[in-house]
């Protein structure tokens, strides 16, 4: 077992973050506890399970892990959408004054995910998470920013980002809807736009992950999208003081 720290959020949150890589149901776990905590003295560790391997998911709940959500993951081909009479355009983030209102959404519209809900961190923290891997989307040379704009007045509407991964591969990594708009469809409407614009960029495949308690995510990926799905995990995490 590896105990890693995730930079990312333990600059977000402002304490250490881990994650357990290869967890091990037969292993002394507490031994490997002791280790990582003399060297991180984290606040918060997660590991990552398959659903169907109840043994090491009971080994991490006998530790003192608890379940926060059960990730869906697969992949949706790409091929091209009819955005007729969609009054729309989609884009490449790529100026700082974009970027920033696509941070306000980012810090503010998630409010049902795993983070946003947990009592030992909430939606202020969970915000300033999403802004910051939103940044790294908008540095990193293998990882992109996009939004739906209304072209009558510019505003941003939705965003998405993603990572390239190898020819014709790519991760889908988060998407928000502005909380004005949440309930209206147009996260629907936005990934029309989306597949379309990564089937210009030369993407035939994008693998991505939801919670499996967002049934309309579920229903729209599966039965309108043509996701396949490959892989159910649990993850759980535990808090330290």
């Amino acid at each position: 077992m590896q105990a890693r720290r995730n930079d990312i959020d333990s600059r977000a949150f402002g304490w250490p973050v881990l994650s357990i890589l290869d967890f091990d149901a037969g292993a002394d776990f507490h031994a490997f506890e002791q280790s990582y905590i003399v060297e991180h003295r984290p606040r918060y560790v997660s590991c990552k399970l398959p659903m169907g391997d109840l043994a090491a998911i009971h080994a991490a709940e006998a530790a003192g892990f608890r379940l926060v959500e059960v990730q869906v993951t697969g992949d949706i081909p790409v091929r091209e959408r009819s955005v007729e009479g969609l009054p729309y355009q989609f884009e490449t983030v790529s100026s700082e004054a974009v970027l920033d209102e696509v941070l306000e959404i980012a810090g503010t519209s998630f409010d049902q995910d795993r983070y946003s809900k947990d009592p030992g961190i909430g939606p202020v923290l969970s915000g300033k998470r999403y802004q910051e891997y939103v940044r790294q989307s908008f540095t990193a040379a293998d990882e992109e920013v996009c939004r739906m704009l209304d072209p009558d007045d510019g505003r941003t509407l939705t965003f998405k980002t993603h990572k390239f991964t190898a020819p014709g591969r790519a991760i889908g990594l988060l998407s928000a809807v502005r909380n004005d708009h949440k309930g209206s469809g147009i996260g629907l409407v936005a990934d029309l736009f989306y597949f379309n614009y990564l089937g210009l960029r030369g993407i035939s495949r994008v693998t991505t992950s939801f919670s499996a308690e967002h049934r309309l995510i579920a229903q729209h990926l599966i039965g309108h999208m043509g996701l396949k799905v490959h892989t159910t995990c649990a993850i759980l995490r535990k808090l330290y003081p």
